[in-house]
């Protein structure tokens, strides 16, 4: 099927969209995942700037209501009211930067007390 074909028969979701931006973002974090690795199995010394970048893990909000057991549209209403963790929008696609989830679970626990 060629490009024009594919846009004839689904005229609601660009081609652009569907191929070229999945493959970037799924590309952006397979770099990132292999980077941290390289610079994990350096002991932590990063040679350059864009490694330290590249150490920040992301979770779609696919993963994040899987690991909160709650549906991607219950995120999806907390975003709009201005609830939960921070976000981002890289490529036209939501993610939640894994330290900032981890922080903001933190902040949430209850029932810890100092021994």
């Amino acid at each position: 099927m060629t490009e024009k074909q594919a846009q004839k028969t689904n005229s609601t979701t660009p081609v652009w969209y569907s191929t070229e931006a999945e493959t970037h973002v799924a590309n952006m974090m397979d770099f990132a995942d292999e980077t941290a690795g390289n610079v994990l199995a350096n002991q932590g010394n990063p040679t350059d700037a864009n490694a330290v970048v590249s150490l920040i893990r992301h979770l779609t909000p696919a993963e994040l209501a899987s690991r909160w057991r709650v549906s991607p549209r219950t995120l999806e209403r907390w975003r709009v009211n201005g609830i939960g963790p921070c976000w981002l929008k890289l490529c036209g696609r939501v993610v939640y930067r894994q330290n900032d989830v981890a922080a903001f679970e933190a902040e949430a626990l209850h029932g810890l007390q100092d021994e």
